[in-house]
């Protein structure tokens, strides 16, 4: 049983992963929070600055969280659970994943046009 989820931990980790959240950290809304947040600093308003490292920060934070750790997590419950096969739960939770991700992230944007 311990080469199983072995194999299950291997697939839960793919290289794609982490490119995407190097790719949003530059170019996504985590890069145009860090952008306003070095404009707000150019401008002396800390309290907007701190603001939005504050803001990317945590969006960081959720989407690695979601990608290393709730994600795995889900996937072997699914299988464990349900019997389901590997594909059937990485494709559930892959679509899930992106699904609360893009959640999150419409709540970063609100808290940034609201607040900021």
């Amino acid at each position: 049983m311990e080469p199983n989820y072995q194999d299950l931990v291997a697939q839960a980790h793919p290289i794609y992963s982490i490119f995407s959240i190097i790719y949003d950290i530059i170019y996504g809304r985590t890069g145009g929070l860090l952008k306003k947040a070095y404009d707000y600093g150019q401008v002396e308003n800390y309290q907007q600055m701190v603001l939005c490292s504050v803001l990317a920060a945590i969006h960081i934070a959720f989407v690695v969280a979601m990608i290393f750790a709730i994600g795995p997590w889900v996937k072997a419950l699914i299988v464990a659970k349900f019997a389901a096969s590997p594909l059937l739960a990485m494709t559930l939770t892959g679509v899930g994943t992106n699904a609360v991700n893009r959640g999150f992230g419409w709540i970063v944007d609100a808290i940034n046009r609201k607040v900021l």
